[in-house]
């Protein structure tokens, strides 16, 4: 390691790799009014730009990860690109399939998302202000 010639999984090179990366919301609670993709889709080496709602017509929504049990709950899916609605600062949007890491990342600051900003607690210390919140 301190040689220099330490190997680690993101230097591993393999013919036809792709790469991915995911454009995130700027925001911790907003509403997906569109999302242009079209600039970078036309950039060299972009094989697919998906976003949230195209992704959904091809996979099933999962279920939330965390269930405790012998607790009754609502246990929501989600699916692994946000659709209609961010509920967390860095919630993906879309993904970009790539043939070179650096096109993949240039291609993400292409993608336009426009939001509709929605109010949100902004400390975990503040009051909780959603109706539908527990006291603790």
């Amino acid at each position: 390691m301190t040689t220099g010639k330490g190997n680690f999984i993101g230097d591993i090179q393999l013919p036809g790799m792709l790469h991915l990366v995911f454009v995130r919301s700027l925001h911790a609670h907003a509403k997906i009014v569109n999302i242009d993709t079209s600039a970078a889709e036309e950039l060299k080496g972009v094989v697919a730009v998906i976003a949230g709602k195209q992704l959904a017509e091809e996979i099933l929504l999962m279920p939330q990860p965390i269930v405790v049990p012998n607790i009754p709950a609502n246990h929501p899916t989600f699916g692994p690109l946000a659709i209609g609605k961010v509920k967390f600062h860095g919630e993906p949007v879309a993904a970009i399939v790539a043939r070179d890491k650096y096109v993949a990342e240039d291609a993400a600051e292409l993608v336009m998302v426009d939001y509709e900003m929605l109010p949100y607690v902004g400390s975990g210390t503040g009051p909780r202000r959603h109706p539908r919140a527990r006291t603790v």
